[in-house]
């Protein structure tokens, strides 16, 4: 049997992940997150290196409170609210 070689296009894999869809891909994702966790969360997207990022963070001193004492956010990440 052949052995079969791949070889990856990390100059096209790397220019894929800047896309224009795939940011939109991964705000969408961010937003449930955001949504999940309650009132006071919000959503930052942005390109870093060859990725785009996306945070959800506290908005409000609530959503703080919410984070600290019911860990809002890990919940939401895993699919809980």
């Amino acid at each position: 049997m052949a052995k079969t070689r791949v070889k990856l296009n990390i100059d096209g894999f790397n220019e894929l992940r800047k896309r224009g869809e795939v940011e939109s891909l991964v705000a969408a994702e961010a937003e449930k997150i955001s949504d999940r966790a309650g009132p006071g969360f919000a959503v930052g997207v942005h390109q870093m290196g060859t990725r785009v990022i996306a945070n959800v963070y506290t908005e409000t001193a609530k959503a703080m409170v919410a984070e600290a004492k019911r860990g809002a956010l890990s919940k939401a990440v895993s699919g809980g609210g």
